[in-house]
């Protein structure tokens, strides 16, 4: 067997599956190699002199077998085409390796052993002439590399360890707030860190980043979701302090109509209908309060009209009555709609307010699940997994599946009280009840300005 042979400058970009790449070895013979091998360190080729072609084989079981006497063994060098740099931010008095990697056209890893290094300001980071970066003092700076003759650079942190506070103040009720972050700490980019706290949390020392998304987000059972987007206190220094002044909740306004059937007995289901509402969404930190007045028009419905469907909403609104910028909610003896087993509907925003049908029969749970999709809420019959993959989101219990129980406890997630009130769509932001930033976040939807649907701190 012939070792050692190096093959030189072999122009691995031109090379695509199910082809082979001519190459000339330093002793001046034509080989070729399968391209699928060819960010092996150490390759085996073998020269067929019949047909001029080579067939690449690996070793088997750790032992190397070969066919012929002409099999070498080759290192494959390629062009050199990028210089990647990687590290991390690092505390004062710390160090931390940085390492650079030199890949060809390929994307194959080359020798990068005697990569050059500096810092733009080695008194807040200086580094060594093996990529070992020391915080010197606070601050940040640009550690730079250069390998076979390609440069690159990457910014690093020098940060003071320790914690930083995000102090909440006029929390109503006292209660155990989420707060969600979104920023750099040492760790990396957080999106969607959980913390809960009544009056403030302590998080790991926040760092100023263009990399990663800068915000605050606090939900309290008895208060308006506030986000502060970007946030600008993080320094490199420990105990900077954000303060998020919590307001009133937000107040959707309902009026209720009596449409069909005994006004009083109605209005009792209708109020216990809306207790449950403010229940599902105030366990859910979704902010919101739900005043409602009540009207009967039971002798005024018109026994030759049917009020069962959305798109007779002229009928209703002549006939019955109807109020801009509130949820009207007609109590009625059938829905009909698309489904035969629909008992509610969110008919849509007209004129500045929204109409919902609910039958007087309909399960305790129907208010809440229809006020839902008035604040852009999606059914939750497809979503099986939580934020991390995890079979756990117990979409039966859920307010927005078509099959949940109304006997067990109504159930709202954080991820769906979050679109509540920043969806665009939104009944809150469609009335100008709610003013602040607004997004379009879907159901399935999770990223840097959406946290996933299925984030739920319900047993937290």
């Amino acid at each position: 067997m012939k070792r050692g042979l190096l093959v030189y400058n072999v122009n691995t970009d031109v090379i695509v599956d199910g082809r082979r790449q001519d190459m000339t070895s330093n002793g001046g013979t034509i080989w070729r190699y399968d391209h699928a091998a060819s960010c092996k360190s150490s390759v085996y080729l073998f020269y067929d002199v019949s047909y001029y072609w080579l067939v690449l084989f690996l070793p088997i079981s750790g032992h190397e077998r070969f066919p012929s006497s002409d099999t070498i063994r080759a290192d494959i060098v390629g062009q050199p085409s990028l210089l990647e740099l990687s590290g991390s931010d690092v505390a004062v008095g710390d160090t931390v390796q940085f390492s650079a990697t030199v890949k060809d056209t390929a994307g194959c890893d080359l020798d990068s052993a005697n990569a050059g290094w500096s810092s733009d300001d080695p008194n807040i980071a200086s580094v060594d002439a093996s990529g070992v970066v020391r915080g010197e003092s606070l601050g940040s700076t640009t550690i730079h590399a250069s390998a076979a003759s390609i440069n690159a650079s990457a910014p690093v942190i020098v940060y003071a360890q320790g914690n930083d506070q995000i102090a909440l103040q006029n929390n109503i009720s006292n209660d155990n707030a989420v707060v969600l972050l979104d920023g750099k700490q040492p760790s990396g980019c957080v999106n969607d860190g959980v913390y809960r706290g009544s009056t403030g949390v302590d998080v790991d020392n926040v760092l100023p980043s263009n990399s990663c998304s800068s915000e605050v987000v606090v939900m309290s059972n008895d208060n308006a979701l506030e986000i502060v987007s970007p946030v600008s206190v993080w320094t490199e220094a420990a105990g900077d302090q954000l303060t998020v002044d919590l307001k009133d909740p937000l107040s959707l306004p309902l009026r209720i109509w009596s449409v069909h059937g005994d006004h009083q007995l109605v209005q009792q289901k209708a109020g216990a209908d809306l207790v449950w509402a403010n229940v599902a969404f105030g366990d859910s930190h979704a902010g919101i309060i739900f005043p409602a007045e009540f009207t009967d028009k039971t002798g005024d419905a018109d026994p030759t009209k049917s009020y069962a469907y959305c798109n007779l909403h002229m009928d209703i609104i002549q006939d019955i009555g109807y109020e801009p910028g509130k949820l009207n909610v007609y109590y009625v003896d059938r829905v009909l709609q698309t489904s035969a087993n629909a008992v509610g509907a969110w008919c849509g925003t007209f004129g500045m307010g929204g109409i919902i049908l609910i039958e007087n029969t309909a399960p305790i749970s129907t208010l809440a699940h229809e006020v839902g999709h008035a604040s852009s809420l999606q059914h939750v019959d497809a979503v099986d997994l939580d934020a991390d993959g995890n079979p756990d989101f117990e979409r039966w219990t859920n307010v927005m599946s078509t099959g949940s129980d109304p006997a067990i406890t109504p159930t709202f997630t954080e991820g769906q009280a979050f679109r509540v009130n920043v969806n665009e769509i939104s009944f809150l932001n469609a009335i100008g009840v709610r003013n602040g930033i607004t997004r379009n976040c879907a159901v399935g939807e999770h990223n840097r300005t959406c946290p996933a649907v299925t984030l739920d701190l319900s047993n937290d």
